[in-house]
């Protein structure tokens, strides 16, 4: 029963790995998007990138709840069966596999948020240090044709 619950684990967590590998394929996607200035590319891309980490969330979920109970399982019954060396081997395997993909997204998560807040910044700096035009920009409160804010 434990080597099942295990090997079922193993599964998630090849499962995983792969996702994290479309997840760091969209994420650079995202960044020539985002370096192109396509807001169409953008949106798309992060639907789809929304959806994959929902998928994720709901197979981390899962995986947890498998390793639980095996340990769990394990506290219970001390003297069950050792895991055999094999599905040691392979687990620990899966797990490498996964924390290499998850370190490769992180780094392609961390040029988009870069050149994304970057975008950000420089256009809030154009806008208060140029300013736009009147006739394509009303602030916020103010009365049409006047200018001034009202309270």
């Amino acid at each position: 029963m434990g080597e099942e619950m295990i090997l079922q684990a193993m599964e998630l967590m090849h499962e995983q790995t792969d996702a994290y590998r479309r997840l760091d394929s969209v994420t650079t996607q995202l960044t020539t998007a985002l370096a192109q200035s396509n807001p169409e590319s953008v949106a798309s891309i992060v639907r789809a990138g929304e959806s994959e980490l929902l998928d994720m969330r709901a197979r981390l979920l899962r995986l947890m709840f498998k390793l639980t109970a095996f340990a769990d399982m394990r506290a219970s019954t001390p003297n069950q069966a050792a895991i055999t060396a094999g599905t040691r081997e392979a687990f620990s395997k899966a797990s490498s596999a996964l924390q290499e993909a998850a370190g490769k997204y992180q780094r392609s998560y961390g040029r988009a948020a870069a050149l994304a807040i970057n975008g950000t910044i420089f256009a809030s700096v154009s806008i208060e240090l140029f300013g736009i035009q009147p006739t394509t920009y009303r602030a916020p409160y103010t009365r049409r044709g006047e200018g001034k804010a009202w309270v």
